[in-house]
């Protein structure tokens, strides 16, 4: 698998909505391709913001469309929607709200150790005690503090309390009434 195989987004969108956003960005992009006038460079600078446009334009040198037609143009920008639509959708069930910058280390966490950029689908339950529940290719995971808090304070309420053994000459002597 060459470089141009390989489209790294991950400056685009880290979550599911972003990702969307993203997508719609395209297709605006793709649909008004062909109107009178029409310069391309400015069009996604009025998408995207200067900043994310001169990333994405450094993709299409990078693939090579430096110098290609408006039709190669719509046609590579069509794979990058299906692309964005490909990705895997990690939930993630948290106490807060993260920041860009805890979302993007996790979406590094990702890229390192499962070696394929994930969009995230975030949940805030301030209920939830310390950690993080996570659903990803159909598997459930409960990193959070809940269950160990709840067994704890299971076995506190449901316990007996230990009884010392009695000697045998100990008496129990059973004080006020």
């Amino acid at each position: 698998m060459d470089n141009k195989d390989i489209i790294d987004l991950s400056d685009f969108f880290i979550t599911r909505s972003q990702a969307n956003d993203f997508t719609i960005k395209l297709n605006t992009l793709v649909e008004n391709m062909y109107t009178a006038n029409y310069n391309f460079e400015k069009a996604i600078s009025e998408q995207l913001g200067i900043q994310k446009a001169d990333t994405f334009l450094k993709i299409l040198r990078d693939q090579g469309l430096q110098n290609a037609t408006l039709k190669e143009v719509q046609e590579f920008l069509k794979k990058i929607q299906d692309i964005v639509k490909d990705l895997s959708v990690v939930s993630l069930m948290l106490a807060f709200e993260p920041s860009e910058e805890t979302l993007k280390s996790l979406a590094q966490w990702f890229v390192f150790n499962v070696h394929r950029q994930v969009v995230f689908d975030i949940q805030v339950d301030r209920q939830l005690i310390a950690g993080i529940k996570i659903n990803y290719n159909g598997k459930f995971k409960d990193y959070s503090l809940g269950p160990v808090f709840e067994k704890l304070v299971s076995s506190m309420l449901y316990s007996q309390p230990a009884q010392k053994p009695l000697h045998q000459n100990e008496q129990l002597i059973t004080i006020g009434r």
